[in-house]
């Protein structure tokens, strides 16, 4: 385990703007005794709680969390994660990647939290405090957050590629998965074995994965990335009952899938098909 001195850049960014530990404690609604106790490195605090520092501090996460350097690129090993991981005062165990890199737009976190060993806390999300009506998650790649965030979070929360998986169990056994981008295969394979084993189905999936058309997308050839995908699609459909197609980007192929031998289905309309089914049933 390591400890990151948090309190060291609390005090300096304190110093820097002239503020006193009950003026930080008000902006984030904390007792001056916590905010003391992580300024002096006693208390490492929750990330709920970070969030809040940063904010009434007029900051973020990173500037919390960050060392002396500054990276173009960083590279964390799995093992160095996981021996560097610091405990928090809630119980559960954390680490910040790349926090000597000061340009982040987004802070990540490893978190490892075992059971019986997490303090009962209240956890929210930034949406659920803006009071928004349904939370979308749109990136397939993590769609297994909203699964661990749901029972911590009031407001509903969907996975704009799960209805699509579940319309694609209800159409057949053999399911076709079509894909660009090498990270989303495995999450969309097992959030569509999790749909087939909620439906009580079994199904098999095929997997194709066509990296060259992403290639050729990211270099403004839309017209090549629709070639090579409605290719695959007329190869994988003899083989199939139906297609998912992983990626958004996917979704300008509708207009050309009109006369597949077998149901094409793309996240983009299924997902805020049930966005708006969600949102007119509140």
């Amino acid at each position: 385990m390591s400890e990151l001195k948090i309190g060291t850049h609390l005090r300096k960014i304190q110093i820097r703007q002239n503020r006193t530990i009950q003026e930080i404690a008000t902006g984030c609604k904390l007792s001056k005794s916590m905010i003391s106790k992580i300024g002096t490195n006693k208390v490492f605090p929750s990330v709920s709680t970070l969030v809040k520092v940063a904010k009434a501090l007029g900051t973020n996460v990173s500037s919390l969390l960050e060392e002396n350097g500054d990276l173009s690129a960083v590279v964390i090993p799995a093992e160095r994660a996981e021996e560097n991981l610091t405990r928090t005062d809630r119980g559960y165990s954390m680490y910040p990647f790349a926090p000597e890199y000061k340009h982040k737009q987004m802070q990540p976190f490893l978190f490892l939290a075992k059971k019986g060993e997490v303090k009962p806390h209240h956890l929210t999300h930034e949406g659920e405090e803006a009071g928004v009506d349904l939370i979308l998650l749109a990136c397939s790649t993590f769609n297994q957050a909203v699964e661990l965030a749901r029972p911590m979070i009031n407001t509903p929360m969907l996975q704009i590629d799960r209805p699509m998986m579940d319309l694609a169990v209800s159409k057949g056994k053999r399911i076709g998965l079509l894909a660009t981008v090498p990270t989303t295969v495995p999450a969309s394979e097992r959030l569509l074995q999790l749909a087939a084993t909620q439906a009580g189905k079994k199904v098999r999936i095929k997997t194709v994965l066509c990296s060259e058309a992403f290639e050729e997308i990211k270099k403004g050839h839309v017209g090549k990335h629709n070639e090579i995908l409605i290719r695959q699609i007329d190869r994988l459909s003899r083989s199939v009952d139906v297609i998912v197609m992983a990626q958004v980007s996917m979704s300008a192929l509708e207009p050309m899938l009109k006369n597949t031998s077998v149901p094409v289905y793309n996240r983009g309309r299924t997902g805020f098909n049930q966005v708006r089914k969600i949102l007119e049933s509140l």
